[in-house]
């Protein structure tokens, strides 16, 4: 009878074992380093694009944990993907981010050692819609985009803001949305920031607001104007500790109170609460991000580009450089006449 070698595994076999171990936890490895946020993006890209594959008779699931079925995917598959979103009427920003997610996971599958070079070089030439294809792409297609995001921005007057805040009723639900309007317009908050604020974040004796933003992470601090001061004075009247925006209470049988809710407003929650006061005014489909495009459409006429960046926490330059050049008097200083 054979007995069993003690001796040390040869080194090759070390390193080749190494190696499958790294492979088969590429795909988790990724995402220990990326946020909870984007990894649910990614989840719902990954499945669209199994849904495409399952309409060109792949069954392919498991693909954002890295199964074997990334072995069958071809740059023609994802080009494919791409056309085929287009033509299902998906925005080209979501277009982009979609096929962007295939692209970085198909990176993974190859670093899993699951997609050979050549393809993944492919794939990674499958670009997304920039510049002025977007335009050229949107007038020839005839598909109605779907989804709830708006292709426009709502830039609203400060007239009609103003007015809307004016009207609040002095209940604790209209200082909350007074508050929503405020924060949205005169700091450029993101809804995933309002939610987040608490009354601990705010110094009146500084007459400050501290701000966590998640996506970018990163705390920046404002100043804030009189009638933002004004609105968080008035809600921290009610909410003097923890969160200050909380939900609606409800009755079961639909009925909406004045008072609010211990639960703290989820993001779906502040936009029913912005877009029910967008009604008020006249203007449909009105979301917390019209009121900070509002907000940097105001601060980009003071050709200002470093404090258009800090008062909208960019941490890319190019965004606020869309609002300048948007808002530019381009024979500002032309004169023709004598």
């Amino acid at each position: 009878m054979s007995q069993q070698s003690n001796l040390p595994a040869a080194p090759a076999t070390i390193g080749q074992l190494a190696n499958a171990a790294a492979a088969s936890a590429a795909f988790e490895l990724y995402r220990q380093e990326i946020s909870q946020r984007t990894i649910e993006n990614q989840k719902q890209s990954l499945a669209l694009f199994e849904r495409y594959l399952a309409s060109k008779g792949m069954a392919a699931t498991g693909l954002v944990d890295g199964s074997a079925w990334w072995a069958q995917v071809t740059h023609g598959l994802v080009t494919g993907f791409r056309q085929w979103m287009l033509k299902t009427g998906y925005s080209i920003g979501s277009t982009n981010v979609r096929l962007g997610h295939v692209r970085v996971y198909a990176n993974i599958a190859y670093t899993a050692g699951m997609i050979d070079m050549n393809e993944t070089n492919a794939i990674a030439r499958v670009l997304g819609i920039k510049g002025n294809a977007r335009h050229n792409v949107d007038e020839k297609r005839d598909v109605t985009r779907i989804g709830h995001k708006k292709a426009e921005f709502n830039v609203v007057g400060m007239e009609l803001i103003e007015r809307l805040l004016d009207t609040r009723t002095p209940t604790p639900r209209g200082r909350r949305d007074a508050l929503i309007l405020a924060l949205g317009t005169y700091i450029g908050l993101r809804v995933s920031e309002m939610v987040l604020l608490r009354a601990e974040d705010i110094s009146l004796a500084e007459n400050r607001v501290h701000v966590w933003r998640p996506k970018i992470k990163q705390h920046h601090l404002y100043t804030m104007e009189p009638r933002l001061r004004a609105c968080v004075m008035a809600t921290m009247g009610d909410y003097p500790t923890g969160i200050l925006l909380h939900r609606n209470r409800h009755t079961g049988h639909g009925k909406r109170y004045d008072d609010l809710s211990d639960e703290p407003m989820t993001r779906q929650a502040v936009f029913n609460a912005v877009k029910a006061m967008g009604l008020e005014i006249g203007v449909r489909n009105l979301s917390p991000h019209d009121l900070r495009h509002t907000g940097a459409t105001i601060v980009s006429k003071q050709r200002d580009m470093i404090a258009l960046i800090d008062w909208g926490g960019w941490s890319n330059a190019n965004t606020a450089l869309g609002y300048l050049e948007r808002n530019k008097v381009r024979n500002e200083n032309v004169r023709i006449s004598k």
